[in-house]
């Protein structure tokens, strides 16, 4: 009997999970498959309701509809809506939808636009829609004018990735913008469903996200001129650069007997005062005027506090007290390092050179030729060490710092070093020849960098010169970068974005300029081109081969 209730409650039990499957299976919610091969397709929009470019709106919702299940986790604040709606529009992901509520009510005869950029991604693999967009008009029609461009930073002459550009009304203050956009990896931006009209067009790192100019909030520029907008506006330049008021120390740091002040832009001049006063103190601006370095003795156990007057404005910096101090030691030169026929060697040290010994100099040719160099071909400023005598191509040197060959600031002396250098064969290097396509009153500073973005050469081009030539650069490929010199004071001068004062101009050759072994290169720069385009056209001309 037992054996017959024991088999009933089985069988009872066995139905009831059954009925349980099939009624969940019914009644289940839809969810993401998952397994099988990768996916590498972002998800497609199959349906909105209402439809895009919808004409005389009056939805309060939005619905996207793609064909496959969306990542919940929508990034909002990448997303922006132009005009700005007042209160913000709310996004919502559920399922293989995006739903949209708007405010209760919309500016009339608007057209609004969504711009997702990348933030719609799939729920598996995370693929994101590139540059979704979704527009609709409160009126008869749907604006269509578009407006694109690029920028880029005048510091390194490189595009800005993430920089807010805005249109403005006339006779703007910078508060928020009527419609914006933020730049691309390639620094390029795009505006598109714009009312016609006449804009005031700018640019700035918008750090907190609120679309307002805050003073000295990173990088900005601006459009001289007031763009009208009737079609299409397209290449557009923005030149930024950082302001000259507001921020101006980027960062501070430490390194043992030395503080290095990064600024935000060249500056012309800088007076410093520590507290507590140094018994030894020593400070220089950087060639390009853009960083600060300290050198001091503090004994204080805790904090320097460093008095920096710039521009008439004092900046005050509290920096740690560091408890290791730098021994002097030497910071450039080591390796077996390529040298121009032409050049001066330079060999540096972390500390200010005060005394130099030159009699504990030994420099060789090949190993075997001593070469006998006099006092006045040595010389040293700052922590540089600078070495000049003739060098024949083809050959290698050996330059011999002894014991005590020099001394720093803190009494400290060096150790013995050696350090090897080649000079290549004449074949191995080539000239550049830059001309002047047109006549100009400006003063050019000229920079030549190679593939790693050093400056090899820097020329001053004068009103009257109409080339400039430049022997032995190495084979290979550089950049020429050219800076217009208005008040003449040897350097490049950045703009204030508040009182709408531009920058210095600067251009720079559209492509690379390939220096061929045993050839003269000519390259032309046209003054004529301080505008707002990215670089100018470059001619570049091989000439007879001169041996």
């Amino acid at each position: 009997m037992k054996k017959v209730r024991l088999h009933i409650v089985k069988y009872f039990l066995s139905s009831i999970t059954v009925f349980l499957l099939l009624f969940l299976s019914n009644c289940a919610n839809e969810i993401a498959p998952t397994g099988g091969t990768k996916d590498t397709t972002p998800p497609k929009l199959v349906a909105s309701y209402p439809a895009n470019e919808t004409r005389n709106f009056r939805a309060k919702k939005i619905v996207l509809k793609f064909d496959e299940f969306l990542n919940y986790s929508l990034n909002v604040a990448q997303i922006q809506v132009t005009p700005e709606m007042k209160p913000a529009a709310k996004f919502f992901v559920e399922g293989k939808k995006i739903f949209v509520d708007l405010p209760k009510s919309l500016d009339s005869n608007i057209t609004y636009s969504i711009m997702f950029g990348n933030t719609i991604k799939d729920i598996n693999e995370g693929n994101p829609i590139q540059d979704f967009s979704f527009c609709f008009s409160t009126g008869d029609s749907l604006d269509v004018c578009v407006l694109s461009g690029s920028s880029i930073s005048l510091n390194d002459m490189k595009p800005v990735e993430n920089v807010m550009v805005g249109l403005y009304p006339e006779n703007t203050d910078y508060s928020k913008p009527i419609y914006f956009t933020n730049t691309d990896k390639t620094g390029s931006f795009s505006l598109r469903n714009i009312k016609r009209g006449r804009y005031v067009v700018a640019a700035f790192e918008d750090k907190n996200m609120n679309r307002v100019f805050d003073r000295g909030d990173g990088i900005s520029g601006f459009l001289d001129s007031v763009v009208v907008l009737q079609d299409t506006a397209r290449d557009l330049r923005l030149n930024l650069f950082p302001s000259t008021k507001g921020k101006i120390v980027e960062s501070v740091v430490p390194r043992g007997n030395r503080i290095d002040v990064a600024f935000t832009h060249p500056i012309e001049k800088v007076s410093v005062t520590a507290s507590p006063k140094n018994e030894i103190e020593y400070a220089t601006l950087n060639e390009t005027r853009d960083s600060l370095f300290y050198w001091y003795k503090n004994t204080s156990p805790d904090t320097v506090e460093l008095a920096l007057v710039i521009n008439d404005s004092t900046t005050l910096l509290k920096i740690k007290n560091q408890s290791s101090k730098d021994s002097l030691r030497y910071t450039k030169g080591r390796g077996v390092i390529s040298i121009a026929p032409l050049s001066t060697i330079i060999i540096s040290t972390n500390n200010p050179i005060e005394k130099f010994d030159p009699t504990k100099v030994l420099i060789t040719e090949d190993s075997t030729k001593s070469i006998g160099v006099g006092i006045s071909s040595i010389k040293y400023e700052e922590n540089n060490l600078l070495i000049g005598f003739t060098k024949k191509t083809g050959s290698k040197y050996s330059i011999v710092l002894g014991d005590s060959c020099i001394k720093d600031l803190f009494g400290h002396y060096s150790k013995g070093e050696v350090f090897l250098f080649s000079c290549p064969k004449e074949m191995e290097t080539g000239n550049l020849i830059l001309k002047l396509s047109e006549a100009d009153s400006s003063f050019i500073i000229i920079d030549i960098k190679n593939e790693k973005d050093e400056t090899v050469a820097k020329k001053y081009l004068s009103p009257l010169q109409k080339q400039i030539r430049i022997d032995g650069l190495a084979a290979g490929n550089y950049s020429i970068i050219g800076t217009f010199d208005v008040n003449k004071n040897g350097y490049w001068d950045s703009g204030n974005f508040e009182q709408k004062i531009q920058p210095e101009k600067k251009i720079v050759l559209k492509s690379t300029v390939v220096i061929k072994s045993g050839w003269d290169i000519e390259a032309e720069i046209n003054p004529k081109n301080k505008t707002e385009k990215l670089s100018p056209a470059k001619e570049k001309k091989e000439t007879t081969n001169r041996r």
